[in-house]
């Protein structure tokens, strides 16, 4: 192995002083430090952190799910027996990370330079618990394996497959009502039934055309081959049973913009950041209502379902941040992604920034 990168060493040395006289290259194995940030202010960004939540309206108190009646897609609403205490509050800890593999940078005299890639992999386990913390009410796995790709230190992108599931906490599983009674007049509550996006490709952009300013978007989208989308009744035409009729127009896309400004403006710490994200749901043309055996249809003329957040972060130093955050939109579990609600958050995240070099020409 030794000999195999001294070798390899030895003939960029050739090539380089011969061919490319201001090239210069950087191999890491791993970084903490990825090419294609993730969002600040997105709900899904891969971090750890811990939150404190406060819901001014839409706490959840109810489980909606979707099922197949008489070649129909009906709705089945769980209403939760006893209270949560203290209600209206959640604590949600973020256990993810962004890891950068194989990362190649070369710096040469253009415009261009520098110019970088690795293969990305991101995890992210977002924990929601009840405000005493005493029993988890959901959690939502979600991951990202793809290629990067970064140009200028101003202009970087990702494409590859973001993997999305949502499960049920033992809290909430003991609020359900008893599925055998006769209110809500079904046969059962699923208890595997959660929200799913199997592997849904995605294409990323972004641009930063000062030091303090970052602006992005990202479009997820289902592929045909896609293993599984639930709840079935939003998902497209080639990947649901034949209950409705949608247009072939309808794809199930969601698009993610957004803008991040940073400043030092406490010296002695590190950069204020004001970020905000706005996510584009096509499922916002999906109509239901959130009663029993309430039918689902398509409107072609409903707008995109739309959700926002804004965050404002404080770096306390190069690995510490405080950040005070905003949601409007679906509830931040998506399990309860039929629940309208409003949110205010505080916590304190950890930002690694170890890596492991293993060849480096650049100064």
């Amino acid at each position: 192995m030794k000999k195999k990168i001294f070798i390899g060493i030895l003939l960029y040395l050739i090539i380089r002083n011969s061919l490319f006289a201001n090239l210069n290259y950087k191999f890491e194995i791993l970084s903490f430090d990825s090419i294609h940030k993730g969002y600040l202010a997105d709900k899904s960004c891969p971090e750890l952190s811990i939150n404190y939540s406060s819901f001014i309206e839409g706490f959840p108190t109810r489980v909606m799910q979707s099922d197949i009646k008489n070649n129909e897609n009906v709705i089945e609403v769980y209403e939760f027996t006893g209270e949560i205490d203290p209600p209206g509050s959640l604590i949600n800890v973020k256990l993810g990370e962004t890891l950068s593999l194989g990362r190649s940078t070369f710096e040469f005299d253009s415009f261009l330079s520098p110019f970088a890639f690795d293969f990305t992999m991101q995890g992210l386990a977002h924990n929601f618990y009840t405000g005493a913390f005493d029993g988890i009410m959901s959690y939502d796995s979600i991951y990202f394996l793809g290629w990067s790709f970064r140009i200028a230190d101003r202009v970087s992108m990702r494409v590859g497959i973001n993997h999305h599931c949502s499960h049920y906490g033992d809290m909430m599983l003991k609020l359900v009502q008893n599925p055998y009674n006769d209110n809500p007049p079904y046969s059962e509550f699923y208890v595997t039934y959660k929200y799913l996006r199997m592997n849904d490709k995605c294409i990323g952009l972004s641009i930063e055309p000062t030091k303090n300013i970052r602006l992005y978007g990202e479009l997820l989208y289902p592929a045909k081959d896609i293993y599984l989308l639930r709840p079935k009744m939003f998902a497209p035409n080639w990947k649901r049973p034949e209950t409705n009729d949608y247009p072939d127009s309808y794809q199930d896309r969601i698009i993610y913009l957004g803008i991040e400004l940073s400043y030092p403006l406490f010296k002695k710490l590190g950069n204020t950041t004001l970020a905000y994200n706005v996510r584009f749901y096509e499922q916002g043309k999906i109509q239901y209502n959130i009663e029993n055996g309430s039918p689902v249809w398509f409107d072609e003329n409903a707008p995109w379902e739309r959700e926002h957040d804004i965050k404002i972060a404080q770096d306390l130093n190069d690995e510490i941040s405080l950040e005070t955050s905003y949601h409007y939109g679906r509830s931040i579990i998506n399990n309860f992604y039929f629940e309208h609600t409003e949110i205010v958050s505080f916590g304190i995240r950890y930002n690694p920034k170890a890596n492991i070099l293993l060849f480096n020409t650049i100064n």
